[in-house]
């Protein structure tokens, strides 16, 4: 068994949905696997002699779409994609982090300013 391509599949669609007019013929593997997958089925009766096999609806619009080789691309796009709004997520998390310790220094450092002043002022009130 041949390691077969998304390009392979493509091509071999590519003939199915020629309808015969090419000379050559798709794998026999290939053309299981697209059965598989619903873009082609076994034709019967008498066109079986002229075209034992034929491309589906679904395998049409899945070829127009871009076939195999656009839906790993695709997949790969939004792999990508993830990839990055995951890394850009980690990112403002650190940001976000360092904001709240540069905040958090900030108050304790005015409250250890400004405390004292505040506890003389209330010791000032109330021994009035």
């Amino acid at each position: 068994m041949r390691n077969i391509t998304d390009k392979d599949k493509d091509y071999a669609l590519r003939l199915l949905a020629a309808n015969g007019a090419m000379a050559r013929k798709p794998d026999a593997e290939i053309l299981y696997i697209l059965i598989a997958d619903g873009c082609a089925e076994r034709v019967t009766g008498q066109d079986a002699l002229f075209r034992p096999y034929m491309i589906t609806d679904k395998g049409r619009a899945f070829l127009a779409c871009g076939g195999y080789v656009g839906e790993s691309q695709r997949r790969q796009t939004e792999s990508l994609q993830r990839e990055q709004a995951e890394r850009r997520m980690e990112k403002n998390h650190y940001k976000r982090d360092f904001i709240m310790v540069l905040v958090g220094v900030v108050v304790t450092k005015a409250l250890e300013v400004v405390l004292p002043y505040v506890y003389k002022l209330i010791i000032n009130i109330f021994n009035r």
